[in-house]
């Protein structure tokens, strides 16, 4: 028993000690107690700009930055957060340049919060001293490395300052402005779309507090405005503010004024007021705008099946008399450059016209329907012959008449939407009367399509024996052609030939008849101009002495005799400043019409830009399709970053408040490096993790602390290096950049610690070995008493206890039971003598 207490107690003072150690771990990871203490930036410098001059007499001028090195007086709280999750990168952050042009070695900065009590704050919020260099008269940004970050916490904005003096009397103080939250405002319809007079129009906006995200609570007034035109401006509420409910989160909707003047601008804007000691502490406003258009006949759709399935549907323009025809119709609202679907609540008026006169249609068609909220109208009816006009027959131009009016508006002259649809009737055709197929479905502009005809034998019994007359050629342009058969036989093939300039769908009819009925069957195909597709090398930048490749192609196929020929133009341009320093071109020649231009880029001195001009010409047609493609020279830099501080976890993530160090570096690309100092942005997400330091090394490494609001999960980190007329793979204009990322686990599991970051030994591992040590240590104790005999019970009663006297012995001894042997123990082990049984008792005087 002593043996199993001494181990339990090594166990636990074994966990404990494992305990003990993670509390050490765990408290390298805590996260600043106070979001507003001034502590030191992470050690990265900006570029001061200029100071600005104090409207006093004083010696000492101030300038206030925010975290991305802009000049501002506006600041925000927290992850300056935003409704859908945009953000103000580094607007928490306060950074300062300061001058003194007396004498003075320092300058006392304080920040104050004049409702620091309100705000649960101690004033000043921030106070230190800074040195001034006595040649340049200047404390920077970039040399003072101190930085103020507004509390999360702060639940009421206003107006704060930054004051400076120093000891030989100078003073100056700079207004800030710290917002809290931020306003949207959202429409239904979309904001910047088109409505109609009489439409109505829903609002919602939302406050979001910029500590947290979340919604903000603390409005005390919320009122809108609005204008829209009537001639002249109006007020779009009466008596001209609309009051609404102070809350963070909420909607209202109105509607535009009937008397609304066509393609003029609706105008709302909405007020966020917070009140505090009786005066106004912060305010936030947003704004919509809508376009007053007029109705628009969006799309149309006739077809021979039921069912309307938006705009962009198939549209058929040939019904067989008798079949029906379905309407479909969208509805918007158009303003010049701009056009908004759906619209309901329109009235549409609906006729038919058959080339010479309006008339009715089978099927009892609507002539008045309103638009549904979608911006649908759909109706059906049967067209017939006579009614309409025959197929390619006099007076031809059957149509579907449709107008559109919005029935709110009241301005005078308020203009409608009119279309015509048109569409032919084929006569009746009976089972197969007239059937053709063409010998392909695309064909080239200009090329010979050939038709195949038959008819069918069914119909000399129902109308008379049918022969073929003539055939048709009709395209979206109208007819292009028509002409006889002659050939008296069931069945027959025609020649048709293509305007040479035409691109489009075509049909090719043939119409067939007898002495008293005429029947037409058409095929569709569709001509095609031929393409010629110059790829692209597999990147558009390139470096000193590569061939470049560009596969040409001609599609559906090539006209005959055709030849692609191409020029190669160069221009170089002086870097930074992007002037032109010389153009030209440097190369000519011909390829197949499916084959490669090549081009091998000089090693010295390559052109900036190459453009690939290339064309394909035939003999009988001339240049029928050009193409081009630009490629660049590769410069900037390739950027690398990453993490070289070892996670202390298994899992390889990081903990908010933990400080890490970030490594990177630039290589530059194609031709000579950009020379200069190079001006460097790091992004943690979407926020400035320091402001932006200038360097002429191409690597280094820079400290950060990860925020201690960072959520758990993946984040980016994004490093921007600042270089004019930069451009190649992750280059832009005048930025280049390198992404890498971390994980950020605000709660890591203890048992994921490692003991040494990046020794891939866990807690978790250590106690499991601490479990098998234990749990062998037991095993082995419990093996070794087991293998020890037990003693036989004792035949006597406890102490105290009457002993009985033994019972007497049998006059007769029963018969011998055989017994098996006992087991002799082993020689090699033979049991200790303090633990072998006791001896037999002595039997009583007289048994056998």
């Amino acid at each position: 028993m002593a043996r199993i207490v001494v181990v339990w107690a090594l166990a636990a003072v074994l966990i404990a000690s494992v305990l003990g150690g993670y509390g050490a771990v765990s408290a390298s990871h805590a996260s600043p107690s106070d979001p507003g203490a001034a502590v030191p930036s992470t050690g990265l410098a900006t570029a001061a700009g200029a100071l600005a001059t104090s409207p006093d007499a004083s010696s000492i001028a101030l300038e206030t930055y925010n975290g991305e090195g802009a000049a501002t007086t506006f600041f925000c709280t927290g992850s300056c957060l935003t409704f859908g999750n945009g953000a103000y990168p580094g607007g928490s952050t306060l950074y300062f340049d300061v001058a003194d042009a007396a004498a003075d070695r320092t300058v006392n900065l304080t920040i104050n919060d004049p409702n620091a009590t309100r705000d649960g704050l101690v004033n000043p919020v921030f106070s230190a001293t800074v040195q001034i260099n006595q040649t340049t008269h200047e404390n920077l940004t970039a040399e003072n490395h101190l930085s103020y970050s507004f509390p999360a916490t702060l639940a009421i904005g206003g107006g704060w300052n930054i004051t400076a003096s120093a000891p030989l009397g100078g003073f100056t103080s700079v207004n800030l402005t710290v917002e809290t939250f931020s306003l949207a405002l959202a429409g239904s319809p979309d904001a910047g779309s088109v409505t109609l007079p009489g439409q109505t129009i829903g609002l919602t906006w939302i406050a979001t507090a910029f500590g947290n995200g979340s919604i903000y609570n603390h409005l005390t007034n919320l009122t809108a405005t609005g204008t829209f035109t009537n001639v002249t401006e109006q007020n779009l509420f009466s008596p001209g503010l609309q009051s609404l409910t102070p809350v963070g989160a909420g909607s209202w909707t109105f509607q535009v004024p009937d008397n609304a003047t066509p393609d003029t601008e609706l105008f709302v804007e909405l007020w966020a007021v917070v009140y505090s000691d009786g005066g106004i502490a912060e305010n936030e406003t947003a704004e919509v705008e809508y376009a007053v258009g007029t109705p628009l006949l969006l799309a149309e759709s006739l077809s021979p099946q039921s069912g309307c399935t938006g705009p962009g549907a198939p549209a058929y323009d040939s019904f067989t008399s008798g079949s029906p025809v379905f309407v479909c119709l969208w509805l918007g609202a158009h303003v010049p450059g701009h056009t908004t679907y759906p619209i309901g609540g329109l009235r549409v008026t609906i006729g038919f016209w058959n080339g010479a006169q309006n008339v009715t249609p089978g099927g009892s068609p609507p002539t008045v329907l309103t638009s549904t909220s979608n911006g649908a109208v759909a109706f059906s009816f049967i067209p017939t012959s006579p009614t309409f006009s025959a197929y390619y027959a006099y007076p031809f131009g059957n149509t579907v008449n449709v107008s559109a009016i919005d029935p709110a508006a009241t301005s005078p002259g308020y203009p409608g939407a009119y279309e015509n649809y048109s569409f032919q009737v084929l006569p009746p055709a009976s089972a197969g009367a007239v059937g053709v197929v063409l010998n392909a479905v695309d064909y080239l502009a200009g090329a010979t399509v050939f038709a195949n005809w038959t008819l069918g034998s069914s119909n000399a019994t129902n109308a008379g024996a049918l022969r073929a007359s003539e055939w048709l050629l009709d395209t979206a342009n109208g007819f292009a052609g028509a002409g006889p058969i002659t050939t008296a036989g069931t069945s027959g093939t025609v020649e048709v030939t293509l305007p040479s300039g035409y691109v489009g769908e075509f049909y090719v009819g043939v119409v067939a008849s007898n002495a008293t009925v005429s029947f037409a069957g058409y095929a569709l195909g569709y001509a095609e101009q031929p393409t010629l597709l110059l790829n692209a090398p597999s990147s558009l930048y390139y470096t000193g002495g590569e061939t470049l490749s560009f596969p040409t192609q001609i599609a559906p196929s090539a006209l005959p005799g055709t030849t692609v020929y191409y020029n190669i133009s160069a221009t170089w341009y002086a870097y930074p400043s992007g002037a032109t320093i010389a153009s030209g071109v440097v190369a000519v020649g011909s390829a197949p019409s499916s084959g490669v231009i090549s081009f091998t880029v000089p090693t010295s001195n390559p052109a900036s830009v190459y453009v690939v001009h290339a064309w394909a010409q035939s003999p009988t047609v001339g240049i029928y399709s050009t193409n081009s493609v630009t490629v660049e020279l590769a410069t900037g830099f390739e950027v690398l970053v990453g993490i070289s501080t070892p996670s202390s976890y298994s899992d390889g993530s990081y903990q908010p408040g933990q400080t890490i160090h970030v490594s990177w570096s630039l290589s530059p690309l194609g031709g000579a490096p950009i020379a200069g100092t190079y001006s460097v942005y790091l992004y943690l997400g979407t926020s400035l993790v320091a402001p932006y330091w200038q360097t002429t090394s191409s690597s280094g490494t820079v400290s950060i602390t990860l925020p201690s609001n960072t959520p758990s999960g993946f984040v980016d980190l994004t490093m921007y290096v600042y270089a004019s007329n930069a451009y190649g793979p992750n280059c832009d204009g005048a930025e280049c950049y390198g992404i890498s990322g971390l994980t950020v686990n605000a709660h890591p599991s203890i048992l994921s610690l490692e003991l040494g970051a990046g020794s891939g030994l866990t807690v978790g591992w250590l106690i499991l070995l601490i479990v098998i040590l234990v749990v062998g240590l037991l095993l082995v104790l419990l093996i070794r008493r087991g293998r020890t005999p037990p003693g036989p019970a004792p035949r006597y009663n406890a102490s105290g206890e009457t002993i009985a006297p033994p019972a007497p012995a049998p006059s007769n001894p029963p018969a011998t039971e055989w017994k098996e042997p006992a087991a002799t123990p082993p020689a090699e082990s033979p049991a200790p003598a303090a633990e072998a049984p006791p001896p037999l008792p002595t039997p009583p005087s007289g048994s056998q």
